[in-house]
C-alpha cells in the first residue's frame, strides 16, 4: 500500500469541531482508528490522539480525544504536585499531570462542574456547555488559579450540561526539545497546533541553510491528492534542540514518494546539516533509523530515539525494513547509512511496542531518497547553496557545494563578455548566435519560473531569449512580439506543428536599447502563465496542458514547427531557473539582481567530517569533489566549527578534479587555518596551472607572515604579486585568512582575521586549468610547500567579497514595506521571517494610553480613517482597516508575533511622551519577556531620560539626523547601548564609527536602500543597516560578505 493510501484515518479535533456533538456515544471517537493495521502500512504522522483512549474509556468513563503530550492523565493520588484537577457528577475526580511549559489536552468529560489547578499558574479551561430544555449551547473559559477550585460548566449553571473540556497551559510559549549531540541537525517538524484540527507532528533533518527534508504525509490534508509545492497548508515549524522554531514558508514534494523540502523562513548558520547519501547501501544493510516520534512510554518525547534496522529489500522508491521501534512522529525521520547519510526518510509502519498503537510486527517502509540527489539538488529555491560537507576520519574525498549541472555551449558567433546589467553579458547576433544546453533544464509539466535581463537591439522581428525545446515546438518562450510590439511568455499547448498558443502580455510596449528585466511563471496549481516585466506583473493567461520538453535550455533562439527560428539580436544576461512558481515578491528581488534566499558562493568546504565516514557528501547535491591524497591526512580532527582537515606537510594534501575557480575574473577565497611548523613556505590554498599557480593563499618563511599572491604568467620564472600581512603569523592558533582578487581594480588583497592588509598591483591575470590544491602549490612545474597544520571552512567565491561585513545586522525599517503594508504585522513578520536580525517599528499612544503601532501622529495617510491617534481610542484603531490590507496592531500583538521568531525588537517611541507612557510600555516589554531582545531609539532627549529612569529600563538608542559634536561624549551622557544617525549625517565623519565601537556603543545607519550605500556603510563598519529593504540587504550580505 503506498503513503497516500494509509492516510484516511481522520485526525484530532478541536473544541469548535466538537461543538456539533450532542450524544455521548456518538462524540469525536467514533470512527477514529487507534490500532495500527499490522500490516506495516499505518502511517507513521503523529495525529496527537489520546493514546489507548478506548481502553480509558472503557476504565474510567473518560473520553480523551488529542492534544500535545505535555497534559496527560494520571492517578489523583500520584502525589505530583503539578497536577490539574477536574471533578464531574458522574465521573468524580479526574487528575493530569502538566509538563513543560506548553500543554494542550480536549476531552469529553459528562457534568463537569469544578476544576483546579494544584500549584500551576496560567492554566485555562474551556468548556462547552448545552442547556437540555432549549438545545443551546455555549462556550465558557476560566482561568484557574493555584489552590483554588473553580466553577464551570453545571457549576456555573445546574440546568447546563456539560460535555467537551479544553485544558491549556503556555499559550504563546515555546516547547522544549533536546536533541542528539551526534546529529544536531534533527528536527521535530510541526504543522497546525498539536492536538488541534489538522495538527500533526514528524521528524526530519537540516539537509541545506534553509531546507530541512521530511515526509511528504505531514503536510497531506486529502490522501487522495498530492502535496501541492507552496506555502504549506497551514502554518508549520521545525525545531531543532536548543532553539526556537524556525516558521516553514515554502514546501517542494516529489510525487512518487513520502518525500518532501520544507524551506526554511530563515537559514541555520550555526547547525551543520546531514549529509545525503548518493549511492544505494545494499540489501541485509544495518541502518539507523532517528525521529521525535512516540517510544513505548512517551507519547510526545523532547528528545529524539534512534533504531537499529536492517534493509530487506527495495524498490525505486521505497526501501523494506526490519527490526527497531518505530512509531507515529517519526515520519520523515532520516534512515541513516553506516557512514552517518541520509539514505531514505521513514513513511510507514506498525510496530509493537509504542505507546498507544497496537501494532504487531517490525516491518516498516521506508521512501528512498539516495537515487533522487539530483532532484533534491535542483527543488531547493536556492540553486547554488553552500553544503557543511561532513566527512570523517578514513574519507577519501571532500565535497564542496554549490554544484553546476549545466552547460550551455555557445554557438555561431554568440559572443561572451558584452557589457551586462551585472558583470558581463552574452551578445546574440540575431542570425546564427545561441547558447544551449545538453539537455533539458526544466520539467515543464510541473511549476516553473525563468528569468534574465534582456536588452534588444532589433524590433524587426520576433526576438527569443529563452526557450526549452520539443520535437516540433518548444516548452516555454520568453521573448519580444514583433506583431505585439511588447514583451511575451508563453507556452505551446502541444509539441506539434500546428500547436495553439497560451500567452501572457506585456501592458507596456517593448523598448530597445533598454536593460529589461522579464520573468516568466508557469503555475500548474492555478493552471496559469504570467509574465513579470521589471518585477510588475501582468495580465495571467490559463494553460491547462503542460507537457514535457525533453529537449536543451535555448538561449536566444525557438524551437517552433520543427525548425529553429526568432535568434535574439541584442544581450541577455542573469539567466536564472527554478522549478517553481515564484511569487510576486520573487519576481520583484529578481528584478533586483538577486535571487531570493540565495547564497552566491562557487564552492564551499567547511570541512566537518564527522570520524568513521568513508565518504563525503555536500547536503542535498554534489559540488566540487576534492579527494584526499598523498598520506598523512586526517579529517575528523577538531577544527575551528565543527571538525577539520589535519595535513602532515610533507605528502598529504586534496585536490578536485579540475579547476574550480575562474582565475581571470575577480573572486576571492577563504579558509580557517592552524599552522604548526613554520620551517618552510606553507600553503593552505592554491589553484594550478602547468607551470605556477593561479593563486596561493600561504604562510611564507621569508617573510614569517601569511600572504596571497598571484603568478603572473603560467611559466617557470614568473613574477609573483604578493599582498603581505602586517603582523608575523602564528602558529598553534586559529587565523582566518580571506584573498581576494579584484579584476575591476586589478589588485590582490589579503584580510587577517577580517582586517585588510596592503593590497598589491595585479595586472596580467591568466587562466589556471588545473585542480584546487588544498595544501599544496603547483610551482615550477612540481607540487611542493605542504602544509603542516589544520584547515577549516574553505569558502569559495566567483566574486569579490567585503571581509567583516557579516556582522552587520539587516534592520528592517516599519518590517519589510515592500512586502506588506508599513508597520502591519504582515510587514514586520516578512521581515523577520526573511532573515531580518532587527525588526524596527514605531509606537504611537491612543487615547486611553493604549501603545499602537503607527509612524504618523495621524492615521489619515496609512489607514481608511482620520484624526489623531491621541485623539482615538485603542478600540476605534483597531476598527481602522490599513491602506493595502490588514490591522492596526497593538505593541502586545507584535511582541507576541516576534517571540518565537530570531529576529530582535529595534523600538521607536514616537515623542514627546509622558514619562508614565514611556514606563508603560517598557512595563508590557518587560510582562512579554521581550526586555533582552528589545532596543528602544528616540529622537526625543527627554524620553530617553525617561526612559533611563523607568524601573523596567530596557538597552536605549539616540536617533540624530546629523553628528553630535562629539558622539561619544553624548552616548555616554545618556548610557546608550546604540547611537543610530542618518546615512548623509554619518558620511561627513565616518571615523567616529570605530570611536563609537571602541566605547562599547553600537552604530546603526538610516534609512538606506541601494546597494551602493550598502557598501559604503559596511565599508564604514556599521553595527546595523536600517532599510526598506532587510530582505535584500541579507541577501546582498550573505552574497558579499566573508565571515570574520
Amino acid at each position: 500500500m503506498g503513503w497516500r493510501g494509509v492516510l484516511g484515518r481522520p485526525m484530532s479535533v478541536t473544541l469548535a469541531a466538537l461543538t456539533a456533538v450532542t450524544a455521548w456515544g456518538t462524540g469525536p471517537m467514533a470512527g477514529v482508528s487507534s490500532a495500527a493495521p499490522g500490516d506495516g502500512s499505518d502511517s507513521l504522522v503523529e495525529d496527537f490522539a489520546y493514546p489507548d483512549r478506548d481502553k480509558l474509556l472503557a476504565e474510567k468513563g473518560l473520553k480523551l480525544v488529542s492534544g500535545d503530550g505535555h497534559i496527560t492523565l494520571v492517578g489523583c493520588a500520584s502525589g505530583g504536585s503539578d497536577l490539574v484537577r477536574v471533578n464531574s457528577r458522574t465521573s468524580g475526580d479526574a487528575c493530569f499531570a502538566v509538563s513543560g511549559p506548553v500543554g494542550y489536552l480536549a476531552l469529553e468529560i459528562k457534568r463537569s462542574y469544578l476544576a483546579k489547578s494544584d500549584s500551576r499558574e496560567g492554566v485555562t479551561a474551556t468548556v462547552r456547555t448545552e442547556n437540555p430544555a432549549t438545545n443551546e449551547s455555549k462556550v465558557e473559559e476560566v482561568a484557574l488559579e493555584p489552590g483554588a477550585w473553580k466553577s464551570l460548566g453545571e457549576g456555573l449553571d445546574p440546568a447546563l450540561a456539560s460535555t467537551v473540556l479544553e485544558l491549556s497551559v503556555g499559550e504563546g510559549k515555546t516547547p522544549v526539545v533536546t536533541g542528539d549531540a551526534a546529529r544536531p541537525w534533527l528536527a521535530r517538524v510541526t504543522v497546525g497546533r498539536p492536538g488541534q484540527q489538522g495538527g500533526k507532528g514528524c521528524s526530519g533533518a537540516l539537509v541545506d541553510r534553509t531546507w530541512v527534508l521530511t515526509a511528504a504525509s505531514c503536510f497531506s490534508d486529502d490522501p487522495a491528492k498530492p502535496v501541492p509545492a507552496g506555502a504549506p497548508p497551514r502554518e508549520a515549524t521545525a525545531t531543532f534542540a536548543g532553539k526556537a522554531p524556525v516558521r516553514i514558508n515554502y514546501v517542494v514534494p516529489r510525487d512518487d514518494r513520502d518525500v518532501l523540502l520544507a524551506r526554511l523562513a530563515a537559514p541555520l548558520t550555526d547547525i551543520a546539516p546531514a549529509r545525503v547519501a548518493g549511492s544505494s547501501p545494499g540489501d541485509g544493510a544495518a541502518l539507523v533509523a532517528a525521529g521525535y516520534g512516540r517510544t513505548g512510554t512517551a507519547w510526545v518525547p523532547a528528545s529524539p530515539h534512534n533504531s537499529n534496522v536492517t534493509r530487506s529489500s527495495a524498490t525505486d522508491t521505497t526501501m523494506a525494513l526490519t527490526g527497531g521501534k518505530i512509531c507515529k512522529g517519526d515520519a520523515g525521520g532520516p534512515v541513516l547509512d553506516g557512514n552517518g547519510r541520509i539514505t531514505a526518510v521513514q513513511s510507514l509502519a506498525a510496530h509493537a511496542g509504542c505507546l498507544g498503537q497496537s501494532g504487531d510486527g517490525d516491518g516498516s517502509t521506508a521512501a528512498r531518497t539516495d537515487n533522487i540527489v539530483s532532484w533534491l539538488t535542483s527543488s531547493a529555491f536556492n540553486g547554488k547553496a553552500a553544503f557543511p560537507l561532513d566527512e570523517g576520519a578514513g574519507s577519501r574525498r571532500v565535497l564542496g557545494g554549490a554544484a553546476r549541472e549545466f552547460t550551455a555551449e555557445l554557438v555561431g558567433g554568440a559572443e561572451p563578455g558584452a557589457v551586462g546589467k551585472v558583470g558581463t553579458a552574452l551578445k546574440l547576433n540575431g542570425t546564427t548566435a545561441y547558447a544551449a544546453t545538453a539537455g533539458p533544464v526544466i520539467d515543464t509539466t510541473k511549476s516553473f519560473s525563468v528569468s534574465a535581463w534582456v536588452k534588444l537591439d532589433a524590433k524587426d522581428k520576433n526576438r527569443t531569449f529563452l526557450s526549452q525545446a520539443g520535437n516540433h515546438a518548444s516548452g516555454f518562450q520568453l521573448y519580444y512580439s514583433k506583431n505585439y510590439d511588447k514583451w511575451v511568455f508563453n507556452r505551446h499547448a502541444a509539441d506539434t506543428d500546428d500547436t495553439t498558443i497560451a500567452r501572457s502580455i506585456s501592458t507596456d510596449t517593448a523598448q530597445a536599447g533598454v536593460w529589461t528585466h522579464l520573468t516568466g511563471v508557469y503555475d500548474s496549481a492555478t493552471k496559469k502563465v504570467q509574465l513579470f516585466v521589471n518585477g510588475k506583473p501582468q495580465t495571467a493567461a490559463d494553460f491547462t496542458t503542460p507537457w514535457r520538453a525533453s529537449g536543451a535550455l535555448q538561449i536566444g533562439r525557438l524551437r517552433w514547427q520543427n525548425a529553429w527560428q526568432e535568434n535574439a539580436a541584442g544581450a541577455i544576461d542573469e539567466v536564472r531557473t527554478v522549478q517553481s512558481a515564484v511569487t510576486q515578491a520573487d519576481a520583484t528581488a529578481l528584478s533586483t539582481g538577486r535571487l531570493p534566499e540565495h547564497l552566491q558562493e562557487l564552492a564551499s568546504f567547511p570541512l566537518d567530517e564527522t570520524a568513521g565516514a568513508t565518504q563525503a557528501s555536500g547536503g542535498m547535491g554534489s559540488g566540487p569533489v576534492a579527494t584526499v591524497a598523498g598520506g598523512g591526512a586526517q579529517l575528523g580532527v577538531p577544527g575551528k566549527v565543527g571538525t577539520a582537515l589535519k595535513l602532515n606537510g610533507t605528502t598529504a594534501y586534496a585536490a578536485t578534479a579540475g579547476p574550480v575557480i575562474d582565475t581571470t575574473k575577480s573572486f576571492a577565497v577563504s579558509a580557517w587555518v592552524k599552522l604548526d611548523a613554520k620551517d618552510k613556505n606553507r600553503t593552505f590554498l592554491s589553484q594550478a596551472g602547468n607551470h605556477a599557480s593561479g593563486f596561493q593563499l600561504y604562510y611564507s618563511k621569508n617573510y614569517d607572515k601569511w600572504v596571497f599572491n598571484r603568478h603572473t604568467t603560467d611559466t617557470d620564472d614568473t613574477t609573483i604579486a604578493r599582498s603581505i600581512s602586517t603582523d608575523t603569523a602564528q602558529t598553534g592558533v586559529w587565523t582566518y585568512l580571506t584573498g581576494v582578487y579584484d579584476s575591476a581594480t586589478k589588485k590582490v588583497q589579503l584580510f587577517v582575521n577580517g582586517k585588510p592588509q596592503t593590497a598589491a598591483d595585479y595586472t596580467t591575470p591568466w587562466r589556471a586549468n588545473g585542480a584546487l590544491q588544498i595544501g599544496r602549490l603547483h610551482y615550477q612545474g612540481t607540487f611542493q610547500e605542504h602544509f603542516a597544520g589544520t584547515i577549516d571552512n574553505i569558502r569559495i567565491w566567483d566574486q569579490t567579497v567585503s571581509v567583516g561585513c557579516s556582522r552587520t545586522n539587516a534592520i528592517g525599517h516599519r518590517g519589510a514595506p515592500e512586502i506588506a503594508p508599513e508597520n502591519t504585522l504582515a510587514a514586520l513578520e516578512a521581515a523577520a521571517d526573511r532573515g531580518a536580525d532587527w525588526v524596527e517599528t514605531d509606537v504611537q499612544f491612543t487615547k486611553d494610553d493604549r501603545p499602537v503601532i503607527m509612524h504618523d501622529a495621524t492615521v489619515d495617510r496609512t489607514t481608511d480613517g482620520t484624526g489623531r491617534v491621541d485623539e482615538l481610542t485603542a478600540e476605534e484603531i483597531s476598527r481602522l482597516t490599513v491602506k493595502g490590507g490588514g490591522r492596526v496592531p497593538t505593541l502586545e500583538q507584535v511582541m507576541a508575533s516576534l517571540k518565537d521568531r530570531p529576529a530582535r525588537l529595534l523600538l521607536e517611541i514616537k515623542g514627546p511622551q509622558s514619562s508614565a507612557a514611556v514606563d508603560r510600555a517598557l512595563r508590557l516589554v518587560s510582562e512579554a519577556g521581550m526586555t533582552d531582545r528589545t532596543l528602544l531609539q528616540f529622537f526625543d532627549e527627554q524620553v530617553v531620560r525617561d526612559a533611563s529612569a523607568s524601573p523596567h529600563r530596557t538597552k536605549v538608542a539616540l536617533l540624530r539626523s546629523a553628528l553630535d559634536a562629539d558622539p561619544v561624549a553624548t552616548a555616554r551622557q545618556f548610557s546608550l547601548s546604540a547611537y543610530a544617525v542618518k546615512f548623509s549625517g554619518l558620511s561627513a565623519r565616518p571615523a567616529v564609527v570605530d570611536k563609537l565601537r571602541a566605547a562599547g556603543v553600537e552604530v546603526f545607519v538610516w534609512t538606506i536602500d541601494t546597494e551602493a550605500q550598502w557598501q559604503t556603510a559596511t565599508a564604514w563598519g556599521v553595527d546595523g543597516v536600517i532599510t526598506n529593504r532587510a530582505d535584500h540587504f541579507v541577501q546582498w550580505r550573505n552574497a558579499h560578505c566573508a565571515e570574520q
